[in-house]
């Protein structure tokens, strides 16, 4: 209809209405843009909250599961402790060595964050969905320190396993560690009764080579918590730069 009309001013010559009708054309060509344009950065919008809502609720998780795990671990630095001390003299129940023997030395943190949203954003190429460069900052940053924490465990994991277990199963009675848990989703022999027919190998204590153990598990404790507390400072820190973002959104509507 519209082109129909300019070729009937351009024969009539009738310039003026010529161009009202391009000026038509390019205006409503323009008017069609910015609406698909502010579709686009509506639906944008709405993608980001919704983004931000998962993350949120991902590194909440996450931080709960280190929160945990960081506390397990710390009680086990204190049984490492105790441990280090009864070469000095100290004495105590066979039943007491069992449980901080289990604490420190035969339990080593196994931690995995909950990262399914940030790496759906990143291997798909929509971070930028998220429009405060701090929080993708922040974001990116946060993939070396779990790095950190990652690293930290394998150490323990690689001297639990290969000298920690070894030596315990050659020197120590596992009828006293076995039977423990920590945590209700813990596994243990529960059918084990740490008691019956019980070796008194207490004097493992005085065992020059333990006692390094459980030094050396100690420092290697205190690189996983020092890492650990890095990451729960960082995710702390994401999430009120999300919460402050989330309210941003809320207010803008």
């Amino acid at each position: 209809m519209l082109l129909r009309s300019i070729t009937e001013h351009v024969k009539a010559q009738n310039w003026t209405a010529v161009v009202l009708d391009f000026a038509i054309v390019v205006v409503g060509v323009f008017v069609g843009i910015q609406v698909s344009n502010w579709n686009d950065a509506a639906n944008d919008r709405i993608s980001e909250q919704q983004a931000l809502a998962a993350l949120l609720e991902d590194f909440r998780a996450s931080e709960i599961r280190l929160q945990n795990i960081l506390d397990v671990n710390v009680a086990g630095s204190e049984s490492l402790r105790v441990l280090a001390e009864l070469a000095n003299g100290d004495v105590i129940a066979l039943q007491e060595l069992d449980n901080h023997i289990f604490r420190g030395l035969y339990q080593i943190p196994s931690y995995v964050p909950v990262t399914v949203t940030y790496d759906e954003l990143r291997n798909s190429g929509r971070l930028d969905l998220i429009r405060s460069p701090k929080l993708r900052q922040r974001l990116q940053r946060l993939a070396s320190t779990i790095g950190n924490v990652a690293d930290a465990m394998e150490e323990i994991s690689s001297v639990s396993f290969g000298t920690v277990d070894p030596y315990l199963l050659r020197m120590y009675d596992y009828r006293g560690i076995v039977p423990r848990r920590i945590g209700q989703d813990a596994i243990n022999v529960d059918w084990v009764d740490p008691t019956r027919n019980r070796r008194d190998t207490s004097e493992i204590v005085n065992d020059p080579i333990f006692v390094n153990l459980v030094l050396y598990r100690a420092r290697m404790n205190e690189v996983f918590q020092r890492d650990a507390k890095s990451l729960m400072q960082q995710l702390s820190e994401i999430e009120n730069l999300i919460l402050e973002q989330l309210n941003l959104d809320g207010s803008e509507r």
